[in-house]
């Protein structure tokens, strides 16, 4: 578990560095319209979408989205719900006071460490927003259970002393008689649900609220190779289901900075997938193997834009798989960016594509828009 935690919060820190797409056509219809946080606009043009899209930045949101503060400093305050008299808990509660200093990534802390000055303007750097979030379990079958459960993964040990007649250990299942390559499998699934919701100071709203819930499994894969050894494999994964906004203020008209609300409707999924491998589970110290993350996040996304009197949604779907992002970056040398291109979309009742938007990233994350159609036509039938 420990091992699991480190390699976490390294995830993490590649999620800001490097940050993928496929398009959908199952989109929900709109819910009802509501006129807050949209934007008033007299034509809509590329450079309009463009501008709001300053404000969209994936990483920030799967900075924001894995209860990882903005910014390194922060105030901490837990409280928890327990379900017995041992240390186990139900629901999980956590405060975080985000201030608004940050470090210097670039900087070698060892070489040059913080001075005392450094030190104090770190303590008494201001809160900028607070993020409370919690998280809850239950087992599949929706029966609340506790983060004991989940925490570590109490998997039988092998018995290698019971053998069949052609020395097999009968732990392992062999598909035939001539098999001496034997699998062993063991699962612990859950079901989480965890609720973040950060407030910048001195608003009386969230900017951002996220809502996963899903299933986390914990396994361990085994093959047992008779007469040489066993490979043990770890495995954390969690497939979650993504609801919320994220509110950027970074779109400016007429030179006033607005806030703008972006929504993760039905489709939005996060997946996680951490593993590790044991080379030999029979060699004491065991050596192991190969790390494997796997991130897969999709959001699909609605946002409005106030033209003409009418709030106009606009909607698209793309797909962040970092795998596939860190392999062309590398193969390109970080010389020319990751880009992926997914439909935009007018998001009324007779939903039709009006161009294209296009994720860049190398150092920086960009958005373009692209209209192949004017998306100011609109005809009152696309609002029954």
């Amino acid at each position: 578990m420990k091992i699991f935690k480190k390699f976490v919060g390294r995830t993490l820190l590649l999620c800001l560095v490097y940050s993928c797409s496929s398009s959908s056509d199952d989109l929900s219809s709109p819910d009802e319209v509501v006129k807050d946080d949209t934007l008033v606009v007299e034509s809509l043009t590329e450079n309009v979408f463009n501008t709001i899209f300053e404000g969209f930045s994936i990483t920030e949101i799967i900075n924001s989205g894995s209860s990882n503060n903005t910014t390194p400093n922060y105030e901490s305050i837990s409280s928890l719900n327990k379900v017995s008299s041992e240390d186990c808990n139900f629901e999980i509660t956590n405060t975080l006071n985000n201030t608004s200093f940050k470090f210097d990534l670039t900087r070698d802390y060892q070489v040059y460490p913080h001075t005392a000055d450094e030190i104090l303007s770190i303590i008494n750097a201001p809160v900028i927003s607070t993020t409370e979030s919690s998280i809850k379990y239950f087992l599949t079958d929706g029966t609340p259970s506790t983060d004991c459960a989940t925490e570590e993964l109490d998997v039988p040990v092998p018995n290698y002393n019971n053998r069949d007649e052609l020395l097999r250990p009968t732990f392992f299942s062999y598909d035939d008689i001539f098999d001496y390559t034997g699998e062993h499998h063991y699962s612990n699934k859950f079901y989480i649900e965890r609720n973040e919701t950060t407030t910048p100071k001195n608003w009386m709203q969230p900017s951002s609220e996220f809502e996963t819930k899903g299933t986390l499994e914990k396994r361990v894969d085994r093959v047992h190779q008779v007469h040489f050894g066993t490979e043990r494999k770890e495995s954390h994964i969690e497939n979650l289901n993504l609801t919320g906004f994220f509110k950027s203020n970074q779109a400016q008209f007429g030179g006033v900075n607005s806030n703008y609300k972006f929504e993760f409707i039905n489709g939005s999924t996060k997946y996680f997938k951490y593993s590790y491998s044991i080379v030999n589970e029979l060699e004491d110290p065991p050596t192991y193997g190969n790390t494997e993350i796997d991130m897969v996040n999709r959001y699909v996304v609605r946002f409005f834009i106030n033209y003409s009197g009418r709030n106009v949604p606009f909607s698209f779907d793309i797909t962040i798989d970092y795998k596939e992002i860190i392999k062309t970056l590398k193969e390109n040398n970080n010389s020319v960016p990751y880009t992926k291109t997914v439909p935009f979309y007018l998001d009324t009742s007779n939903r039709r594509s009006v161009g294209t938007l296009t994720f860049k990233l190398d150092t920086d994350e960009r958005w373009v828009a692209t209209l192949i159609e004017n998306p100011t036509v609109l005809q009152d039938s696309d609002y029954e």
